[in-house]
């Protein structure tokens, strides 16, 4: 059976976008966020992802896509703030 968590991110959001990867991770993984081995920063570079983020939701116009491995899921990103966290062991589609 294939788990998956969702999450939006904009910038009218309270919470960041690491910080939405995070609990989406942890949902889909039934774990409370602090439990989450490896952290998210020995995965990726949270500052420049943000950066990267921000700055597609500023021009409005990007495509920006983002798909990374982080732990045992598929982390995907779009410009328009949409995170899918995907197990990465039953993912058909790239």
């Amino acid at each position: 059976m294939e788990q998956q968590a969702r999450a939006r991110v904009t910038p009218e959001s309270p919470e960041q976008l690491t910080e939405a990867i995070v609990n989406a991770v942890a949902d889909a993984e039934d774990v409370a966020p602090h439990e989450l081995r490896p952290s998210l920063y020995d995965v990726v570079d949270p500052d420049a992802l943000e950066m990267l983020f921000a700055d597609s939701q500023q021009s409005r116009t990007s495509d920006l896509k983002i798909h990374f491995v982080y732990g045992n899921w598929t982390v995907r990103i779009d410009s328009s703030g949409e995170i899918t966290v995907t197990d990465t062991y039953t993912e058909t589609d790239n």
